[in-house]
């Protein structure tokens, strides 16, 4: 149960990678001219509870004499960028639902030998009536819904094929970014070494050079001394 409830927490993470790099900036950039609608449309997958730029009731403070500090640049920047959050957070769980309705569902019909239904799972809001979330049905002949339609077992083959397709691609993608970043490391290695063999030959000719200028040095010192004595 521990490592079941690691693995989705580690996936819930993961769907909020490079937040700071692409949504952060964003926010600090944009302030005040910022449309919460038009860029949870951009960027996230249709709710299917709330719309764009809709947020739940009893999360936003709704009165009319609000403190001052609502009004300030920064408070609505972290707000807007809170409130995405709580969007993104959303889809991220939403995915790994399906993800585990989906594996449920594939499991129970590999196991069934007859038909059964699986209860319906419930979302109790306190300001509407429940929502169902999905229902799974499972028998011998339909191994997993896709919104709302049941699949018989050669369309979940189909797609399960599509998936594996998907991330062998993603697979081969992530391969050529390796290989990219090991060429381009092994070129940074390469001119490193190129770079410190030239600068020990410039230091290697710089030592020659004070030699010599030391001994003409002395050189010049001889000749100076020899120089008064021709006139003593």
């Amino acid at each position: 149960m521990k490592e079941v409830l690691k693995q989705y927490l580690e996936e819930f993470y993961r769907g909020f990678a490079g937040f700071e790099l692409e949504h952060l900036q964003d926010f600090h950039n944009r302030n005040m001219k910022f449309n919460l609608a038009e860029y949870e449309i951009q960027h996230l997958e249709k709710d299917e509870i709330y719309g764009p730029g809709i947020i739940p009731i009893g999360i936003l403070d709704n009165r009319k004499d609000k403190p001052s500090i609502a009004k300030t640049l920064n408070y609505k920047m972290i707000l807007t960028a809170s409130l995405f959050t709580m969007k993104l957070g959303g889809e991220t769980f939403a995915k790994i639902i399906k993800k585990i309705l989906r594996e449920n569902s594939s499991e129970g019909a590999a196991a069934a030998t007859t038909s059964r239904t699986t209860p319906a799972l419930r979302w109790e809001s306190p300001t509407s009536n429940p929502m169902i979330i999905s229902q799974v049905v499972v028998d011998p002949n339909a191994t997993m819904t896709k919104d709302g339609k049941q699949l018989t077992a050669e369309e979940w083959n189909k797609e399960k094929t599509q998936i594996i397709d998907e991330m062998k691609a993603c697979v081969e993608q992530s391969r050529e970014k390796v290989n990219e970043a090991n060429f381009l490391l092994k070129e940074s290695t390469d001119a490193r070494d190129k770079a410190k063999a030239r600068i020990k030959s410039l230091e290697n000719d710089l030592k020659i050079e004070r030699v010599q200028i030391k001994s003409l040095e002395n050189d010049v010192r001889i000749l100076e001394q020899e120089k008064k004595k021709a006139y003593v």
